[in-house]
């Protein structure tokens, strides 16, 4: 991950799109590719992208969990979260996946920890994210 160009800025609290988010999985997988711009990608199912969105923490999951090939996660961690109904449907085996897998462990608010599916994720965040994805030999 880097700052932004012709900067020295790295701009933590900075909310992360989609295509910002795919890049920096791309420039780990393939460094080689660091150029590459996916601000006009399309997924392979035929629905719109919406790479200049911003990147919620549960579309992250489901980037990883795609991008990591996960089939059929437990359902155990995500159905003991108290916030698990705010996940769509479409995104809970994407962030049952990156919670077993160590990849998010939830927000803590007062000792009780959220998986807080719509927050907006922020550059610190993925930062983080990356980072224990890389802890737990993922990336």
């Amino acid at each position: 991950m880097t700052g932004y160009a012709d900067t020295d800025l790295f701009g933590p609290s900075n909310e992360l799109t989609r295509a910002e988010f795919v890049t920096v999985l791309h420039r780990i997988v393939d460094p080689e590719a660091a150029g590459v711009d996916f601000t006009t990608a399309k997924n392979e199912t035929g629905v719109e992208f919406q790479p200049n969105t911003p990147c919620d923490r549960q579309t992250m999951c489901v980037i990883l969990s795609r991008l990591f090939k996960a089939e059929n996660p437990s359902m155990d961690k995500l159905n003991a979260m108290p916030d698990a109904e705010g996940v769509a449907v479409w995104a809970t085996e994407g962030v049952a996946w990156a919670l077993n897998e160590g990849v998010i462990s939830g927000v803590d608010v007062e000792g009780t920890r959220y998986i807080q599916a719509d927050t907006i994720l922020s550059r610190a965040m993925a930062a983080q994210v990356v980072a224990n994805s890389c802890y737990n030999d993922l990336l």
